[in-house]
């Protein structure tokens, strides 16, 4: 009877594993050459025993810092394996169990992620806030640019009729310092309506689910990898590897030229593929600060001529 029972166990497990294979293939026929948009596959999905995952269920209260403060909340979820951006988890039938603390390459990778979901989706999340900032600027510049061109043409009027020569060189060097005048007052406007965007981690729950995952390998050209795919357990979700550049995990993919990192369609499509331009085939340089564009009308004026 206990090896019945012995047999009856080893059978379903290779059912689960001919399941877990066959899903995958038919996600990777699904679309065509399986969501690799610039590499082939080099043979048939390997599947992995099933086993538990970390996850990390994070929320972000974002602050926008202007003339004014609003906040909004960004839920993040992140794969603490590879640190990847992934699909939200439904913890509707979670239950709490006592589980490890983050290690210190979890707590390095979900910073990334973290850092990485700011930079990304502040500027959606707050998009409507940074908008009425921009109005306001467009708004008051248009009115600087009004008066201060109204201003020049009054004072050179007044140069016009003025009969003294002392006065009139008075004149023209008060309608000199017209130019002056106008960059102080911009700069006045660009400190007031600065926006800053900062981020506040206000809850996280470490998730521990069971996963299924296959390996899949790939070929460009003449160099060769294994890309995993994962899906969750609980709720179905298929994930696929970190993006190497946006770190969200990506079904639809690029691999990079040299090191054949995964690369989203995006990240992809953006031209990231060259050694030189892949971020994990070069040393990460210092991210641009975000900027909010407003068209500055005062930067046409000619003034004091």
């Amino acid at each position: 009877m206990i090896g019945d029972r012995n047999r009856l166990l080893i059978s379903r497990r290779a059912l689960d594993a001919s399941r877990r294979l066959r899903y995958a293939d038919r996600h990777l026929a699904r679309e065509g050459s399986g969501g690799l948009l610039n590499a082939v596959r080099a043979g048939p999905a390997r599947p992995r025993p099933r086993a538990p995952a970390r996850y990390l269920a994070a929320h972000l209260r974002l602050t926008l810092q202007g003339d004014e403060v609003r906040h909004a909340t960004l839920p993040v979820a992140v794969r603490l394996d590879d640190g990847a951006e992934v699909a939200s988890l439904d913890l509707a039938a979670a239950y709490p169990v006592a589980v490890a603390p983050l290690g210190e390459a979890e707590r390095a990778a979900a910073a990334r992620t973290l850092q990485a979901a700011f930079r990304r989706a502040a500027p959606e999340v707050l998009g409507m806030a940074l908008e009425a900032i921009a109005r306001r600027a467009r708004r008051d510049l248009l009115r600087m640019a009004d008066y201060y061109a109204s201003l020049d043409g009054e004072m050179a009027r007044a140069v016009d009729r003025t009969r003294s020569p002392e006065e009139r060189t008075r004149r023209e060097a008060k309608r000199r310092l017209l130019p002056q005048e106008l960059e102080a007052r911009r700069a006045q406007l660009r400190d007031r309506l600065a926006a800053r965007l900062g981020a506040e981690l206000v809850a996280a729950t470490v998730v521990e689910t069971e996963v299924d995952a296959c390996d899949i390998p790939v070929r460009r050209r003449t160099r060769a990898t294994t890309l995993v795919l994962r899906r969750r357990a609980g709720d179905g979700v298929l994930e696929g590897p970190a993006c190497a550049s946006c770190a969200r995990s990506a079904l639809h993919l690029h691999v990079c030229d040299d090191g054949l990192h995964p690369l989203c369609a995006r990240c992809g499509r953006a031209g990231r593929l060259d050694a030189a331009r892949c971020p994990a085939c070069r040393p990460r340089g210092t991210r641009a600060s975000l900027a909010l564009p407003v068209e500055d009308p005062t930067a046409a004026l000619r003034l004091g001529r």
